[in-house]
């Protein structure tokens, strides 16, 4: 979910602005005269640098797409894992 603000409001609006987004994972867009910035949890910021990450490295993406196509009943299940 996306929401916009300017930024005259954030500054009105901060703090429960803040807590929005870090009970959401809301995106913020918040709009000035030079232009626009995008507030959002540490959390959903380092979820998208891993997906990033992940995505340039061929190996591991082409792993990822391949294990999708995986049926259910084919994988192993979790408790059967040593780790």
């Amino acid at each position: 979910m996306e929401y916009n603000i300017s930024i005259t409001n954030l500054r009105k609006e901060l703090y429960k602005v803040n807590e929005s987004i870090l009970d959401t994972g809301m995106i913020v867009n918040v709009s000035s005269k030079k232009g626009e910035i995008i507030m959002m949890s540490r959390d959903e910021y380092n979820s998208l640098v891993e997906t990033l990450y992940l995505s340039s490295n061929e190996k591991v993406k082409q792993s990822i797409i391949e294990g999708m196509k995986l049926n259910h009943d084919d994988c192993v299940n979790e408790e059967d894992i040593d780790w």
